[in-house]
């Protein structure tokens, strides 16, 4: 069974992963590289994926962001299948690709124009790393997914944004690999006061970090997943972390976590 913590950036997913890596078998997601051996043979593109992504944030290209996105978050079947992962019986993951790139889908899409403009490309060739790492993202968007030319993604995925949220989940489900089965979701509720508390404390923040944008798409979360709860799609918990440190969110976890395992056990 796989167990996701999700939650709006900010909200102590990460904080939370790192606290139970000697309690269950974790995985980030879609920074894999985290977590994976350097010997996988994800590593490398995943490692490709976040670096491209930073440097889409540092250039303030929202099309070359949500390419990097969309290309990462598709390789997390991949990684079940993984000689680290493919035999473990209980994962907990941060993040889950579905929910995930329904929400930020809002986010990104109203901005995307429909290329990555030459001079963001032309940025990923001024240093041998990033060269290397932007001609690996180009070969397995046209070889893994058959997207055709990494330049002209964002029109493609501008296209799967237009779609009603249904029928644009049905699309990433195919496009993923990836179902709801096996998985629980944990959703980490946070304040909107804090939100703002801990953006002001990060020296580089992704595009959509913005506090008004946040609490909109914390919203946005709690509303989709109480549909996926309501309809039984996945079983979902709600936590609110307000004045909640990470030992006793930590403890609240691993008795969710545990509860879920007898319940699952017991049908």
């Amino acid at each position: 069974m796989n167990y996701h913590i999700v939650g709006i950036d900010g909200s102590g997913k990460t904080s939370l992963l790192n606290a139970f890596k000697n309690k269950f078998s974790t995985l980030r997601v879609p920074q894999y590289h985290m977590s994976l051996t350097p010997k996988s043979s994800i590593y490398t593109i995943s490692e490709a994926f976040e670096d491209i992504g930073i440097l889409a944030d540092k250039l303030n290209s929202p099309e070359l962001k949500v390419s990097c996105l969309f290309g990462a978050m598709s390789l997390y079947s991949s990684v079940l299948k993984d000689d680290q992962y493919k035999n473990e019986k209980t994962i907990l993951t941060e993040r889950h690709p579905l929910v995930d790139s329904l929400i930020l889908s809002q986010a990104y899409g109203p901005h995307l124009k429909q290329v990555i403009s030459e001079e963001a490309l032309n940025e990923c060739f001024k240093n041998e790393k990033t060269k290397t790492q932007i001609e690996l993202i180009r070969k397995y968007f046209f070889q893994n997914l058959d997207m055709g030319e990494l330049k002209d993604l964002p029109q493609k995925i501008k296209n799967l944004i237009a779609l009603k949220s249904e029928d644009l989940l049905k699309e990433f489900v195919k496009i993923y690999r990836l179902d709801f089965k096996n998985s629980e979701l944990i959703f980490l509720i946070l304040d909107p006061a804090e939100i703002e508390e801990r953006l002001a404390s990060k020296i580089q923040k992704e595009l959509h970090e913005d506090a008004k944008l946040l609490t909109f798409f914390q919203g946005k979360y709690i509303e989709f997943l109480k549909s996926l709860d309501a309809g039984k799609v996945c079983r979902v918990h709600f936590v609110d972390t307000k004045n909640k440190n990470l030992e006793s969110l930590s403890r609240e976890i691993v008795l969710l976590v545990e509860s879920f395992k007898d319940t699952s056990a017991s049908l």
